[in-house]
């Protein structure tokens, strides 16, 4: 378990925000930063593949994901 690891991660892209859930959940504390100040719309899409989805399932974004 990583219970009370400080741990920072850098990108809030797709791959920075499911590392830093996984983490969240095993017990780190976590930081993420991006070089934009917020998060926001781009214009642009994001296609999740079967195999991505089965990732954010075993992170618990399974409801998430089929609402969005």
């Amino acid at each position: 378990m990583l219970i009370g690891q400080d741990i920072t991660v850098l990108g809030a892209g797709i791959g920075g925000l499911a590392v830093a859930t996984a983490l969240a959940q095993r017990g780190a504390q976590v930081r993420v930063l991006d070089q934009a100040d917020a998060i926001r719309e781009v214009g642009a899409g994001l296609q999740v593949s079967p195999n991505g989805a089965v990732v954010m399932q075993a992170l618990g974004l399974g409801a998430a994901l089929d609402a969005a």
